[in-house]
């Protein structure tokens, strides 16, 4: 469970929080998700900047997160 799912739940049992404020709230979590991953992905490509790295988007990683 993340930070904002967990914050989510806390607000929802207490009627804090309507639909669209938790549709908001994942939004902005993947957004935040997306820029760490790409910050990521570049730090690695210069690090290692060899053939044996093959980086994957976030778009691919979300994909296979959501698999599992």
């Amino acid at each position: 469970m993340t930070a904002v799912e967990f914050l989510i739940n806390q607000l929802e049992q207490n009627k804090f929080i309507t639909e669209s404020q938790i549709h908001i709230a994942k939004e902005i979590e993947k957004e935040q998700l997306e820029c760490a991953w790409n910050s990521s992905d570049q730090n690695m490509r210069f690090q290692f900047s060899s053939s044996a790295y093959k980086p994957i988007t976030f778009k691919q990683w979300l994909e296979i997160f959501k698999e599992e």
